[in-house]
């Protein structure tokens, strides 16, 4: 939500977890047929300025490659440091791939991190994705 008062735009505080909450039951039919367990520690309170449709957008996106492409499991979804952590286990069978590329095997066409690293540089978002281990970290500042 955005107010405008005076000539300065205002942006609504927005609660994080009833969004991640949203987001993970629409994606579900995702996981269908897989083991997957997740692992949330997102406080009530916990909240943000990023604009409600890219805030969509970027749990859309790094939990729905999380459920579709990662290994049977488990997601975590934690707040350190006033940074949103998504992580996931690296799927054995499919090797990795640069961004923007798809994975041989995968499903996916391989837009998806493009689109929320844009996303991201286009709203000032500090978005970092690593690899530690078998486990991709995506930390997203709120």
């Amino acid at each position: 939500r955005i107010g405008v008062t005076g000539w300065q735009l205002t942006r609504t505080a927005l609660r994080v977890l009833p969004r991640l909450e949203r987001v993970i039951v629409d994606l579900a039919p995702l996981g269908e047929g897989r083991t997957l367990r997740f692992d949330i520690d997102v406080p009530p309170d916990a909240s943000t300025r990023i604009p409600e449709a890219v805030l969509r957008s970027l749990l859309s996106n790094l939990v729905g490659n999380a459920m579709a492409h990662g290994a049977d499991g488990w997601v975590g979804i934690h707040l350190r440091d006033r940074a949103l952590h998504i992580e996931n286990a690296l799927s054995p069978e499919l090797p990795p791939a640069a961004e923007g590329q798809r994975r041989e095997g995968s499903p996916g066409l391989g837009l998806g991190l493009g689109i929320v690293r844009r996303r991201c540089e286009r709203h000032g978002i500090a978005l970092q994705v690593s690899c530690e281990g078998n486990r991709v970290v995506a930390r997203i500042p709120l």
